[in-house]
This record gives structure tokens, sequence and C-alpha cells, in this order.
């Protein structure tokens, strides 16, 4: 066993020096500019001596400086979106603004809060798929700080929406604002965790449309639940507090797994790049 073992290791030792000769014979045929090298060692060193004294332990720097190097195209598009979903829940609400009516705006409040999932599921991609994963852990910021940063202001952006359109439509049409953020709330994670749960699968991250073909189970779950007034009794109550757990519980779970994947660089390097 021991022979073997040291076999191996003789082995691999050797495979290094020969990729490293190589690596060597290739450099040989480069041709290096001397004074271009030396303005640039130059500049190196300058910038280097400029930086010494920065506070990088600083966390209100640190994450100053993360804010103002992350893309805000598609946060702003993410906001405008929020805005998109609680003006048309307003729109609704001057052609059905009876108490009879109200049915149907619990519909659409279940509804329209599933569009902005996929504003959350860009975002990721944009930062985890743009072609530099195997280069994210040698930059100051890496891929994965970036998407923490996504995830946390995309969940705060909905989470603000969800939570002006519970509120709008619960003291306009004089719903119980528990009952109504249940209502909300349940198909909202169920489309973040479908969604979310196909980035895990490598055959179906590769096409986004299909994040947005799952919007219409969704919309058919709300609809058939708008149509069972048996799930709209407080006995049903259980049930839906408990589908809501459920789901968080789902979430963080593909939260981990997903962040675990970037770690490891499955989706990063092997699917994307």
């Amino acid at each position: 066993m021991n022979n073997k073992k040291t076999h191996r290791l003789c082995q691999m030792k050797s495979d290094a020096e020969d990729i490293k000769a190589l690596f060597t014979a290739a450099d040989r045929q480069l041709r290096i500019d001397e004074e271009r090298r030396e303005q640039t060692l130059a500049l190196l060193q300058q910038e280097a001596r400029s930086r010494a004294g920065r506070p990088l332990s600083d966390k209100l720097l640190l994450s100053g400086s993360l804010l103002r190097y992350t893309d805000r195209h598609l946060p702003c598009l993410h906001l405008l979106g929020c805005i998109a979903m609680l003006l048309a829940l307003l729109t609704m609400g001057l052609y059905f603004p009876t108490a009879q009516d109200a049915g149907v705006m619990v519909f659409a409040s279940m509804t329209l809060p599933c569009f902005l999932v996929f504003f959350s599921v860009f975002e990721f991609r944009q930062i985890c798929f743009t072609g530099m994963g195997e280069l994210s852990k040698t930059c100051f910021f890496h891929v994965r700080q970036l998407a923490a940063l996504s995830m946390i202001f995309s969940g705060i952006l909905n989470l603000m929406a969800v939570s002006a359109a519970i509120i709008l439509v619960g003291r306009q049409w004089k719903i119980r604002l528990l009952h109504l953020g249940l209502y909300v709330l349940v198909p909202f994670l169920f489309m973040q965790c479908v969604c979310f749960g196909c980035m895990l699968l490598e055959k179906i991250r590769r096409h986004t449309w299909l994040c947005a073909a799952f919007l219409l189970p969704t919309a058919v779950f709300s609809l058939a639940a708008f149509q069972s007034p048996a799930l709209y009794t407080e006995s049903a109550l259980f049930f839906w507090t408990a589908a809501l757990f459920a789901g968080i519980a789902i979430f963080a779970g593909e939260m981990k797994l997903l962040f675990a994947k970037l770690d490891k660089g499955e989706i990063l390097c092997t699917d994307w790049n």
C-alpha cells in the first residue's frame, strides 16, 4: 500500500513538473515590453502605497464600496416593477370598488406579486452568470458577496411591495390583514421556491423562460383557491400558516444549496463560462 502511495505521489510530482515546463516554454515565446513592464510596476507600487492607509476593516466603508460597485440597472427595474404592481392594484380598485368585489382583489393580490420574483431571479443571474466566475475569488468583492447583496436588496423591495399591497387591499375592502397576508405570501413564496429551485437544476437553469412558465400554475392555484370558499374560513388558517412556514423553510434550504454551489464553482464555471 505504501509503495502504491509513493508511486502515485511521484507520478503526480512528475506531472506537475511537466506542466510547469510547458508553461515555462510558452512564456519564453511571449514578447515582453520592458519599458511598459516597468511603468506598470511603478503604477502598481504607487497604487499600493496610496491604499496602504485605508481602514479596510471598517464595515461601513466596505458596505459602501460594495454598493458603489454593484450594478444598479436591474434593481432600478425591480423598483419600477414594484411600483407598477401597486399601481395595477390601485387601478383595479377603481373598477372593483364594492365589498362584493373583495374576492377579485384577493385573487389579484395573490397573483400580481408573483411577477416580482422574476426580478429577483434575473438580478441573481446577472451577477452569477457573467462569464467571470473563475476569477471571483481573486477580486476584492467576489460573486458570493454580490449575490448576497442582491438577494437582500431584492428581498427588502419585495417585502415592502407585498406589504404595501396587503395593507392597500385589506383596508379598502375591509379584509383582515393577517388573513390577507397569509393568502398573498403563500403563493408568493411558492413562486420563489419554484424559480430558485430551477436554478439548482443544471438542465433547467439554462433556460430562463422556464421560470416564467411556472407563473401559470401559480395563477391556476390562486384561481382555484379563489373559487373555494372553504379555504378562507377560520379553520383553514392553520393550513395557510403551515404552508407559509413550509415555504420559508424550503426557500432557506434552496438558498443554502445555491450559495454552496456558487462556492464550489459548479454554476459559475461548469455551466456558464
